[in-house]
């Protein structure tokens, strides 16, 4: 979404800018973009476990996830053929994955080392004892010292 800042601009009877109205008329609009983006990210949040909800214990890449969650966001009516929703959906469900990544005891939803041969996304309630294939390596060689 792209903004043209003269359209919030609210100028008095003298040419001059009245800050307060501009930034009024400004937070209205601001509101409803973050209003509908949590939306959004709620129903993103809900496909892509549901995803992990029926792969129990399976790791995926990015881009499986992304498939599958827009199957998801299809199957349950929220993906119509507007091509403008489908690019939004489709960017959105990694910045979700990503924002929800951390260590296990981060708190958060998603591993995040998934980079790599052998190593996926996982969803930690799923999985509390998956370690990295590194973390395993480095256990290994501390072992054989």
């Amino acid at each position: 979404m792209i903004i043209n800042l003269e359209t919030f601009v609210v100028v008095d009877e003298n040419n001059v800018v009245d800050t307060t109205e501009t930034l009024r008329k400004f937070a209205v609009v601001l509101d409803q973009y973050l209003a509908k983006n949590s939306a959004d990210f709620e129903v993103i949040g809900q496909a892509v476990n549901a995803v992990f909800d029926q792969n129990k214990g399976k790791q995926f890449n990015m881009e499986a996830i992304v498939g599958f969650t827009m199957m998801k966001l299809r199957e349950d009516g929220h993906l119509d053929s507007n091509l403008e929703k489908f690019k939004m959906f489709q960017s959105r469900i990694p910045d979700y994955v990503r924002a929800n990544s951390g260590s296990k005891d981060s708190g958060s939803i998603f591993n995040d080392q998934w980079k790599g041969k052998g190593n996926g996304i996982i969803r930690w309630s799923d999985n509390p004892d998956w370690r990295s294939k590194g973390e395993l390596a480095k256990e290994k060689k501390e072992k054989k010292k």
